[in-house]
């Protein structure tokens, strides 16, 4: 495991400026870095073939294991949107068929439902109770037309973290495909798709999984994918041609499509070994002190948190309202700490390369805002 100071020294940039900003866009660290660098530098020589299927290989591996599913259940996917998408269009849905969906989602979860309103399905929303959402909520609404389930695994206005457990082993006694998207969950929060129930789980790499934009990667439970026809269509999708027919893989790999995004599926591979390194136990253990550190140093301040405060409900983002954010933002950002407006309030997003300083800092500088 590394040490607290090896990780810190992964991050320059948080010798700069204390950076809290994490649910929006992590830092990349440097070995991951210098592991573009390298592939980057053998695409300019095509007679040296860099290794295309040792990336790929071991970036399908290591996310296999940090969401306990098998390496043939992995697909990779440019972001979260195309892999919410690619669900979306090749699950067996029909003309009345309903899909359930949480009010004021991410657009990236949100509209590939709404777009099949013109194959007839219906978008439905769930309302939340304040800043509170159980699965009696979500599961009271299900039809006899609900089809999917779709939600977020954590929240990305107010760090609410689903049971998605109940709400899997519901689908899965009705025949629901339950389609989530992790974007703000894995890599920090514990992700167990088949513990959970999840049919389809997408996410982009550039947030907690820590490997920069324009890479994702896509679950599909192995029984899920056999009801699904891919809408786009390539040569690593495809097992065999019979007669004039396409013969998919039977598993996440029919929704491969055409050449590897190299340089994403190596950054994958080496910030996924950078989180195996540091021990994700030790990771989650980290980010709550430190949200929790956070939670009660806003409550001393007499400021609003809107995150619910539930521990089954908590995740490694907290929003926060003073009543006059739109001022408390660019005040932070003059003294170099960045976070975000986000909903009706401030959000912050921990890491597990953060530390009680940058808590501490955000902490001193909110009081000195309000105390003026």
């Amino acid at each position: 495991m590394l040490t607290r100071r090896e990780v810190y020294r992964q991050f320059p940039v948080l010798r700069e400026i204390t950076y809290l900003n994490n649910a929006a866009q992590t830092p990349v660290p440097l070995r991951t870095l210098r592991a573009i660098d390298e592939v980057t530098a053998a695409l300019g020589r095509p007679h040296m073939v860099p290794d295309v299927e040792g990336a790929v290989e071991g970036a399908k591996r290591r996310l296999a294991s940090l969401m306990n599913a098998d390496p043939c259940e992995i697909a990779f996917v440019p972001n979260t949107s195309v892999g919410i998408s690619a669900a979306a269009a090749a699950l067996p849905l029909e003309r009345g068929d309903e899909v359930l969906v949480p009010q004021d989602e991410h657009p990236s979860l949100l509209y590939p439902w709404l777009n099949l309103k013109a194959k007839g399905i219906r978008v439905r929303r769930v309302p939340w109770r304040g800043n509170l959402m159980t699965p009696e909520d979500i599961l009271q609404r299900v039809s006899e037309r609900t089809r999917v389930i779709a939600l977020s695994h954590v929240d990305w206005l107010r760090g609410f973290r689903h049971d998605v457990s109940e709400i899997g082993a519901f689908c899965r006694s009705r025949g629901i495909y339950l389609v989530v998207d992790a974007i703000q969950a894995l890599g920090v929060m514990p992700v167990d798709v088949h513990q959970q129930g999840i049919s389809v789980l997408a996410a982009g790499g550039y947030k907690w999984l820590m490997s920069g934009r324009g890479n994702g990667c896509l679950f599909v439970a192995r029984d899920v994918a056999q009801d699904m026809r891919p809408s786009l269509v390539g040569r690593h999708g495809v097992q065999r041609v019979s007669g004039s027919d396409l013969v998919f893989f039977p598993d996440a790999r029919r929704f491969h499509t055409g050449a590897w995004n190299l340089p994403g599926l190596t950054a994958f591979n080496s910030s996924l070994d950078l989180l195996d390194e540091c021990g994700h136990d030790a990771i989650l253990q980290r980010v709550m002190d430190l949200t929790e550190r956070l939670i009660d140093g806003l409550d001393q301040l007499s400021v609003q948190v809107l995150s619910c405060r539930r521990p089954k409900h908590r995740s490694c983002i907290v929003s926060f309202s003073t009543g006059n954010d739109e001022r408390l933002l660019p005040w932070l950002r003059s003294r170099d700490i960045y976070l975000a407006r986000r909903g009706e309030g401030l959000r912050v997003g921990i890491h597990f390369f953060n530390g009680t300083g940058d808590v501490d800092r955000l902490l001193e500088s909110v009081q000195s805002f309000v105390g003026r």
